[in-house]
């Protein structure tokens, strides 16, 4: 999702180095204890799972996978255009600034176009001015690298297996709504879900409670009965524990740190186990 289409999985986009998204770096050591990972299996809760709701970039779809086939040639036509490019630096540059230009969009203070423009305008500051030509090009790479977006490769059985176990399984995920739709198409995934949610449609993102309550609505079910899997600690696992819901699931794609509550998964796979649904 630099648009958790563009950034997506990058080490930056955790806590500490992730979030300038939501400023979450600073957890009270009490409760956010640096190298911290609780992989242990929930006692039973009070009340049972019924539903369990995946972010989509980063959590099921492997954005970074997509654009990492395609950022060389991105690259050598950066390279091509400003003498002096670093392509490391510039990626660097893109993760420090996508999650404050993201929450502009995903607040309605920009348009898709012009938050992509001034995302690429101030990461390429370094380097000299943007011009349209540019834009097109880096745009061209975006478009090029969501077209070859895929699914984890454990995301599809880990889906399937819960809603086997009797469980609803939904999406809630922030983004524009053709984007995030569009992804779900070229996912083949939006036929293996009980419900989908998305911030541009539901007009509130996370980690407002509003967004996890609207999503938790679309399920069926009560917030206590449903548990949030996803890779940012700000939007998937903290803001899903403050709404009230069940249980939160942080998938650790890069490292960070585990919230006071939250179970650790590194794959997917683990998910059914952590939250007591499987052996």
């Amino acid at each position: 999702e630099v648009d958790r289409l563009a950034t997506a999985g990058s080490p930056s986009l955790l806590p500490a180095v992730r979030l300038p998204h939501l400023a979450l770096e600073r957890w009270d050591e009490l409760t956010h204890v640096r190298g911290h990972r609780s992989t242990e299996v929930p006692s039973a809760a009070v009340t049972p799972l019924r539903g369990i709701l995946f972010d989509l970039d980063v959590t099921l779809a492997d954005n970074a996978g997509a654009w990492d086939e395609v950022w060389p040639e991105v690259a050598e036509k950066l390279a091509e255009r400003y003498p002096h490019f670093d392509p490391d630096a510039f990626r660097e540059r893109e993760i420090e600034i996508s999650e404050r230009h993201y929450e502009l969009l995903l607040r309605g203070d920009v348009d898709f176009p012009t938050y992509r423009r001034n995302f690429l305008r101030e990461s390429l500051e370094p380097w000299g001015e943007l011009d349209d030509e540019t834009l097109s090009l880096y745009v061209d790479g975006r478009a090029r690298a969501l077209d070859a977006i895929r699914l984890y490769p454990d995301a599809l059985e880990t889906v399937r297996g819960l809603r086997r176990l009797g469980l609803k399984v939904g999406v809630l995920t922030n983004g524009p709504s053709d984007l995030q739709r569009r992804k779900l198409a070229l996912l083949r995934l939006e036929g293996e879900l009980d419900a989908v949610a998305i911030s541009g449609e539901l007009g509130v993102s996370k980690p407002d409670p509003a967004a996890y309550r609207a999503a938790v609505a679309m399920l069926g079910l009560e917030p206590a009965e449903v548990a949030m899997v996803g890779d940012h600690v700000a939007n998937d696992v903290a803001g899903a524990l403050a709404a009230g819901l069940g249980a939160a699931v942080w998938v650790e794609r890069y490292p960070g740190e585990l919230p006071e509550g939250a179970r650790l998964a590194r794959e997917l796979a683990e998910v059914p186990r952590l939250l007591g649904l499987a052996p």
